[in-house]
């Protein structure tokens, strides 16, 4: 069953098409580069979001000074450093993650068509 971009909500969206595009001979093309090269960007943007932690010190020592003048606001912006923190670790993660997969991904993709490449090979020496 295709599910056309407008039943999707998005358009010029396809999801489950039995018909390739483009004259493609169907299935799923993957190109282990392409993949290679977004797991580089997504490493760097986790490499990015990971130097976003430099103000984290700063907020502390503020809120700490703040705490000891008995100011409210030191306890708050202690609470945001807190939340911050986590939510950039949380994020910064995630992102590695994505990177890791996207690596391993690609590694796999090559492994199968060197492995495929290579049973085809063996087949034909065998019609020659």
């Amino acid at each position: 069953m295709a599910v056309s971009g407008t039943e999707s909500g998005l358009p010029g969206t396809r999801l489950n098409s039995a018909q390739p595009a483009d004259g493609a001979s169907g299935g799923i093309k993957v190109n282990p580069t392409a993949l290679r090269l977004a797991a580089g960007a997504a490493h760097d943007i986790a490499v990015a979001l990971d130097a976003a932690r430099v103000p984290e010190e700063p907020s502390y020592r503020a809120a700490d000074k703040l705490r000891a003048q008995q100011f409210e606001l030191g306890a708050a912006l202690g609470d945001a450093a807190a939340r911050w923190r986590k939510q950039l670790a949380s994020v910064t993660e995630a992102v590695d993650l994505t990177s890791r997969n996207l690596t391993v991904n690609a590694d796999g993709h090559s492994a199968t068509e060197t492995a495929i490449a290579s049973r085809m090979t063996e087949i034909g020496a065998h019609y020659h």
